[in-house]
């Protein structure tokens, strides 16, 4: 018996392989950091803001004291100095992305290629540094305003500033699409920790 053996169907072109290039600074992962464990940076603002009004109602106590002491210039004092750690203080995202700079080596901007096909994400630094992850280990991926953050196995993540991609944001929409073609699903903010970059 013959049988007739019907052509493969052929994928469409774009979802062979896709790739963009971008740069990654230290402020895209601070940015990874908040978009991922927003809770947390919660937690930190509300004891920020507890010291704030603390710091607020011993200056006032200051302030009542002198007054009734007759120390005016005490008085002046006391608001001087709280007035002055206020606005240093406030806003919290201000402090924190001051300590969050300081906190790590300081580096410049890294030029990463990440290209997208049919076995996964081949990731290349630099035009050094080459990096491949199968579907299988991509986990999801979630979308800032600014970043496209893909959440890899072994708590690694690639993070895409959509700022920064050279071939421009429709590239990086139409990536973000590639993804969804691939079934990668879109993950709610918040949900993992992430410990470093792919």
């Amino acid at each position: 018996m013959l049988t007739r053996q019907l052509p493969r169907k052929s994928r469409p072109a774009f979802l062979e392989a896709m790739e963009i290039a971008y740069t990654n600074s230290r402020a895209d992962q601070i940015a990874l950091a908040r978009a991922s464990n927003p809770s947390s940076h919660s937690r930190l603002a509300y004891q920020h803001y507890s010291w704030v009004v603390y710091w607020g109602v011993m200056a006032a106590l200051g302030v009542a004291v002198s007054i009734a002491a007759e120390f005016l210039f005490a008085a002046v004092m006391f608001v001087t100095m709280y007035l002055s750690y206020f606005f240093r203080a406030v806003p919290y995202s201000k402090v924190w992305n001051a300590a969050t700079r300081q906190g790590g080596p300081a580096h410049e901007a890294r030029r990463i290629r990440l290209r997208i096909c049919d076995e996964g994400l081949h990731e290349t630094v630099e035009d050094v540094i080459e990096s491949f992850v199968p579907w299988e280990a991509v986990k999801g991926f979630h979308i800032t305003p600014d970043h496209l953050l893909i959440e890899l196995a072994g708590d690694l993540w690639a993070n895409v500033p959509r700022h920064s991609v050279t071939q421009g944001a429709t590239v990086f929409d139409e990536f973000v699409t590639l993804l969804r073609k691939h079934g990668v699903q879109e993950i709610a903010a918040g949900k993992s920790e992430p410990s470093a970059a792919m």
